[in-house]
């Protein structure tokens, strides 16, 4: 009868929310949300994803917590996979509804990690594709993918805010050699600590960037003597030496870049020395992060034991 229906709806609904209680409280077994998080941080992030497509309601609630996906650390194919969805769901990043539509198809705490790791996708390249078909119609291509760390920049801005210790490997060296100075003052210019570091022995050769936003600039205040100590000492021999001079904010610059040296009026690059940027830009766009940073660390940026500015120069 139609009570009864009603009646065993009824039934069925109270006794459903509260099996969801229990899962909720007790993912596997005894254990609560946070310690079963816990134990999932210690998971891969291709594990953890293939245990969202089949696990319970209470395991689902699990990978909403951020300590599961703590520290989040993403392989070269992972990445991939994951740069490729966020850019079908949002390719601009930049339309709020699109954004929101995007992080909709991820887990809660996957987006509110503060480590994150990842070894970036390699480049994809335009290639011209033959139809295998008798019509010349063209066949939908996936959206390609030429610039990953710009990608990852882009998804590290509007949708990892959280982030406040970020490792990137895999970065094209030619890409940050003209965009380093740019990136620092801009996209890394919350982060007190940052350093570029190049890997010279890998095939192709890239760049690994650390950056850490609770934590002292890197390296220690240097005298005018001990930071063209430290320029010289990067600069291979094939190079006819200038004479060189060395403010605070190329200081700094040179402790943040570890394969860049001056010589003259330019900078050049330990594993390229004909790549170069202008003295003057990295003066020009260090000067508001060194003025930043001196109101953060006053102690690190006396101005006494820095190195001594160059007179005359912007």
């Amino acid at each position: 009868s139609p009570v009864r229906k009603v009646r065993r709806r009824l039934r069925f609904k109270q006794g459903y929310d509260a099996k969801l209680e229990l899962i909720g409280e007790s993912a596997l077994g005894s254990l609560s949300l946070e310690l079963t998080a816990s134990i999932f941080s210690f998971l891969d992030v291709r594990t953890k994803i293939s245990a969202v497509l089949v696990a319970s309601m209470g395991l689902r609630e699990v990978m909403h917590q951020r300590g599961t996906w703590e520290p989040m650390v993403i392989e070269k194919s992972v990445g991939r996979g994951l740069l490729h969805k966020l850019k079908h769901k949002d390719p601009l990043c930049y339309f709020t509804e699109e954004r929101l539509s995007a992080r909709k198809s991820f887990p809660r705490g996957f987006f509110e990690v503060t480590t994150l790791e990842i070894d970036l996708m390699d480049p994809e390249r335009v290639e011209a594709v033959q139809s295998d078909t008798e019509d010349d119609a063209p066949r939908p291509l996936m959206a390609l993918i030429p610039d990953p760390l710009d990608e990852i920049l882009k998804r590290l801005k509007h949708y990892f805010t959280w982030v406040s210790d970020l490792t990137i490997r895999n970065i094209e060296d030619y890409r940050m050699d003209y965009r380093f100075v740019e990136l620092r003052c801009n996209d890394l210019c919350s982060f007190p600590y940052v350093l570029l570091c190049h890997g010279a022995t890998h095939v192709p050769q890239t760049y690994c960037l650390r950056a850490k936003r609770h934590a002292e600039p890197v390296g220690l205040p240097l005298t005018s003597q001990a930071a063209k100590a430290m320029n010289a000492a990067r600069i291979p021999s094939s190079v006819d030496i200038k004479e060189t001079n060395i403010n605070e904010r190329e200081t700094l610059f040179l402790q943040e870049h570890l394969s860049a040296f001056k010589n003259g009026n330019d900078f050049c690059l330990a594993h390229s020395i004909y790549r170069y940027v202008p003295s003057h830009a990295v003066r020009k766009k260090y000067k508001s992060l060194l003025d930043q940073l001196r109101q953060r660390f006053p102690a690190r940026f006396g101005g006494d034991c820095g190195a001594t500015p160059e007179r005359g120069r912007p």
